[in-house]
């Protein structure tokens, strides 16, 4: 089964987001990225109400003022909420159907603190190299004000710039290899960060054969 996109993938600078459509069984997958201007390190939100308990995949650390922090969960409502993420200046979530019910693959993050006009994802190990896995990559700079177009073979699921640390959010339109990936910056940038996950896709279970005493008893009502 193919994965494919639910609802609108979505960016804002804020501490929390408006999660896109989501049903029962989908995964929802949340980037929370924070640069110069915050005031410690991400904290995930704790399960209350409509907020879920959201598995942390990669959180590398603060370095210096940078921070970035990815994390998913498989629904169980169609109502669930992001909740606030602490010191957060940006965020950008997605949802996705059609995932394994095991449905992380490789994943990796990395924060810098150096001046940089591009961010970039880490290379990850991928679990799937045969096209069926949905390959995510969230990026965070700092003081930018426009992003430049996605790189080539990525496309831009969601995306916000300001002043302060932006968020983009692409995926990449072909799955058979892994290997970091940058994204760059129209203006000058500061703090980056960046992050790549892999979303397995759910395998068709095969068709049971049909046993002899099957196909008696079938031809049988002919």
């Amino acid at each position: 089964m193919a994965i494919t996109i639910s609802g609108t993938p979505a960016a804002v600078n804020a501490t929390s987001i408006t999660l896109p459509t989501h049903a029962v069984g989908n995964i929802i997958i949340i980037c929370a990225t924070a640069g110069a201007d915050f005031s410690g390190p991400i904290t995930a939100p704790a399960a209350s109400g409509t907020v879920p308990a959201w598995v942390t995949l990669d959180h590398p650390g603060l370095i210096n003022t940078s921070d970035m922090i990815t994390a998913y969960f498989v629904a169980t409502a169609t109502n669930h909420t992001s909740g606030t993420w602490t010191n957060a200046n940006a965020i950008a979530a997605i949802v996705l159907a059609g995932q394994a019910s095991s449905p992380i693959g490789g994943h990796a993050a990395t924060v810098a603190a150096s001046n940089a006009t591009t961010a970039t994802a880490p290379a990850i190990t991928m679990t799937k190299t045969d096209g069926t896995s949905f390959l995510l990559a969230f990026f965070g700079l700092y003081n930018v004000t426009a992003w430049d177009a996605a790189p080539s073979g990525y496309t831009t699921q969601a995306s916000f710039a300001w002043g302060g640390m932006s968020i983009r959010a692409n995926s990449k339109n072909t799955t058979t290899s892994d290997g970091s990936t940058s994204q760059g910056s129209v203006v000058s940038a500061a703090n980056n960060a960046g992050a790549q996950i892999e979303i397995m896709a759910s395998v068709p279970r095969p068709a049971r054969p049909l046993i002899l005493s099957q196909a008696v008893s079938r031809a049988s009502l002919y």
